[in-house]
């Protein structure tokens, strides 16, 4: 019997380094924080195929329309100035270069118009309808920030398609052209009726048939509001105010708004749509 064993005393043997070193080891991980969730990954690795998807889908077509508007132009624009001068001998320079640009402005806003529909329909329809959402957000990716992000996308491409028309038509008439006020107006434009696209594009299937007629809507409307009709100044204001436009008038009236006015008016409205369509996106699923 042992001295340990007849003093009635027992000391335990003591602990190996290594095992000691491993049960702290067993410690801290017991008592470390559980891990964090994972975080959504960043949208930059959409940001290609939304880039694409323009050029694609959207941007081509815009390219094409703006190609086929300026050799329109410009294979009719001499002898237009032409016939005008020899019915108005008052027709000199400077009225030539003011038709020049009312024409330009013109026809930049109508590009502006017709391209913000071009760029904002299907943003959330087209998936839907293709079933792409499934694979879109397979991952944990908020859709609200990955359409927000599809929406500034083809609002930025649509503004880079304008310069370049915009560029083209000075080297193909050799001569300077507006640039900042229709391009601001083209963005004001899109912002509007693009936003307006956007927004029924999570609640219908035709978006585009239905924001077209929305904003054509829109003129008459407000006709008729100012003549006093009930039913239209309850409603008018709902429609976005592409009535503004006329601030790009390059011969204003007492009563044409400002390029301040008219930004500031079509801006908000295009927030107020973008932020219902997004507010639709969190409370209707979009997967079916």
């Amino acid at each position: 019997m042992s001295p340990e064993m007849r003093t009635g005393t027992f000391t335990a043997p003591e602990l190996d380094d290594a095992f000691e070193q491993e049960l702290q080891q067993m410690a801290l991980e017991v008592s470390a924080p559980p891990l964090e969730e994972p975080r959504e990954p960043g949208l930059g690795r959409y940001l290609q195929f939304q880039i694409k998807d323009f050029i694609k889908h959207r941007g081509a077509a815009l390219i094409l329309i703006a190609l086929v508007g300026l050799w329109i132009l410009h294979y009719n624009y001499a002898p237009m100035i032409a016939e005008r001068a020899a019915r108005h001998p008052d027709f000199d320079a400077g009225a030539e270069r003011m038709l020049f640009r009312t024409i330009v402005t013109g026809g930049a806003l109508l590009f502006g118009g017709l391209g913000s529909l071009i760029a904002s329909v299907g943003i959330v329809s087209r998936d839907r309808e293709g079933g792409h959402q499934k694979f879109l957000f397979a991952k944990p990716v908020r859709i609200t920030r990955f359409y927000l992000q599809a929406f500034a996308v083809n609002g930025i491409g649509l503004l880079a398609c304008a310069f370049l028309m915009l560029l083209l038509t000075s080297v193909a008439f050799l001569r300077p052209v507006p640039m900042v006020e229709p391009l601001l107006a083209i963005g004001a434009t899109y912002a509007a009726v693009g936003g307006l696209v956007f927004l029924l594009s999570t609640l219908v299937r035709f978006d585009l048939a239905a924001g077209l007629m929305l904003a054509l809507l829109s003129f008459p409307l407000r006709e008729m509001a100012n003549r006093g009709h009930w039913w239209a100044v309850a409603t008018y204001w709902l429609l976005p105010p592409v009535h503004l436009l006329e601030a790009l008038n390059p011969m204003p009236g007492p009563h044409t708004p400002s390029i301040v006015q008219m930004l500031g008016s079509l801006v908000a409205y295009g927030a107020a749509y973008v932020g219902a369509g997004l507010a639709v996106l969190k409370k209707r699923s979009i997967m079916r």
